[in-house]
C-alpha cells in the first residue's frame, strides 16, 4: 500500500484493535490507546522516510 493518510489511518485502526490497555493509577485506557496509535503513526512515517 502506498504511503498516505489512508495507510496511517489503517495502522492506527489496527493498533487500536490489537492493543488492550488497562486503566490504573498511572494512566487511563484511553490515554494508552492514544499513545499506541501515536507510536504506530510514528513508525509508519519513519518506515517510509527510510525508503525515500
Amino acid at each position: 500500500q502506498a504511503f498516505g493518510p489512508g495507510l496511517v489511518a489503517a495502522a492506527r485502526a489496527a493498533t487500536r484493535a490489537d492493543v488492550t490497555p488497562i486503566d490504573d493509577i498511572r494512566s487511563t485506557e484511553r490515554y494508552r490507546h492514544q499513545v499506541a496509535e501515536n507510536l504506530a503513526d510514528s513508525f509508519v512515517h519513519a518506515l517510509f522516510a527510510q525508503k525515500a
